[in-house]
C-alpha cells in the first residue's frame, strides 16, 4: 500500500513536471514570436544576427531589408485597428513567402518587418528588396469585400560585424528613411557611404 501510494506521488509529480515544462516551452516561444502575424519578433530577430557574428569565427555576410507599409496609419484610421491587423497578417505572410531558405523575416515594430538574408551581399539584396516591393505593390489586399492597393518603402544594408554584434541596424535604417521620403513604394540601399 505505501509502494502504491508512493508510485501515485510520483506519477502526479511527473505530471505537474511535464505541465510546467510545457508552460516554459510555450513562454519561450511566446517571448520570441510576434502573436499577430506568427513571425518572429524583434527579440527573436536580434537574437538570430547576434548568432550569426559568432558564428564559425568567419566574417560573416549578411544582408537586412527594412520593409516599411506606406501609409499604413491611413489604413488603420480607415479599416480601424483589427482590419489593420488584417492587412498586417497578409503582408507578413508575403514577406515570408519570399524569403528564401534559411532567410529570417521578422515584425520589427508596428507596420515595419525585416528580412535577414544570409549570405549575401548587398548586390544580391537588391533584387530580392525589388521582388518583394512588386509583390507586395501588386498583391489585392482585402479587409472584407473591398481590395487594397499597399506598397512597401524598403530600406537595404550589408551588415558589418559590428552591426551583427550589436544588433545596431542603423545603415539600414537610414536607407528606409530615404526611401520613405523619396515617396515610398521603392528600395534604396546603403552602401556604406551614403544611400
Amino acid at each position: 500500500e505505501a509502494t502504491a501510494n508512493v508510485e501515485m506521488r510520483i506519477d502526479a509529480a511527473e505530471q505537474k513536471i511535464a505541465k510546467q515544462a510545457d508552460t516554459v516551452e510555450m513562454q519561450a516561444i511566446l517571448t520570441h514570436t510576434d502573436l499577430l502575424t506568427s513571425l518572429p519578433n524583434r527579440r527573436a530577430f536580434e537574437a538570430e544576427l547576434e548568432r550569426d557574428a559568432v558564428q564559425d569565427g568567419r566574417s560573416p555576410l549578411a544582408s537586412i531589408l527594412f520593409i516599411d507599409l506606406d501609409g499604413f496609419a491611413h489604413i488603420n484610421k480607415e479599416f480601424g485597428h483589427q482590419g489593420g491587423d488584417v492587412i498586417l497578417r497578409q503582408a507578413a505572410a508575403i514577406i515570408k513567402k519570399l524569403g528564401r531558405g534559411r532567410d529570417l523575416a521578422a515584425r520589427f515594430c508596428g507596420d515595419t518587418f525585416a528580412l535577414l538574408l544570409h549570405q549575401t551581399t548587398l548586390h544580391d539584396a537588391l533584387p530580392v528588396a525589388e521582388r518583394l516591393r512588386k509583390s507586395l505593390a501588386e498583391n489585392d489586399f482585402s479587409r472584407g469585400s473591398r481590395p487594397l492597393r499597399l506598397t512597401a518603402s524598403i530600406g537595404i544594408a550589408q551588415l558589418r560585424p559590428d552591426e551583427l554584434r550589436s544588433g545596431n541596424c542603423e545603415r539600414a535604417n537610414q536607407a528606409l528613411e530615404r526611401a520613405k521620403q523619396a515617396g515610398g513604394n521603392v528600395c534604396f540601399r546603403h552602401d556604406g557611404e551614403s544611400c
